[in-house]
């Protein structure tokens, strides 16, 4: 039982170092193991928020709205899919990868998003 709960604990702790890895790109970044905090949708614009700050490591690369905010335009292709995605992965607590792209504001807009099982 001893040997069970330290590789447990072993185990959680390899897992939670995988969270909020973002890797800037030549244009915007790759945001991976990051978890949806909020969705605020307004008639142009989804606003995604993750429980991770990205803004500090993807400033050089793109704006994050208010400091927090990754932006998803209902301009985008596939924009419905992507927003079915992001509701899915906040709905469910699934981690999930953002790859975001300046827009012609040079906001950080999303640009895909995948989820694994």
């Amino acid at each position: 039982m001893k040997k069970y709960l330290l590789s447990t604990l072993a185990l959680g702790m390899i897992t939670t170092g995988l969270h909020a890895t973002c890797t800037p790109m030549a244009t915007g970044a790759l945001c991976q193991y990051t978890n949806i905090d909020r969705l605020y949708v307004t008639p142009s614009v989804t606003y995604v928020s993750t429980t991770d700050d990205e803004a500090a490591s993807i400033s050089e690369k793109c704006d994050v709205k208010s400091g927090k905010y990754l932006t998803l335009k209902t301009s985008t292709p596939n924009y419905d899919k992507i927003h079915d995605l992001l509701t899915a992965a906040q709905a469910t607590g699934k981690e999930i990868w953002v790859r975001v792209a300046p827009d012609s504001n040079n906001l950080c807009n999303v640009v895909y998003v995948t989820m694994e099982n």
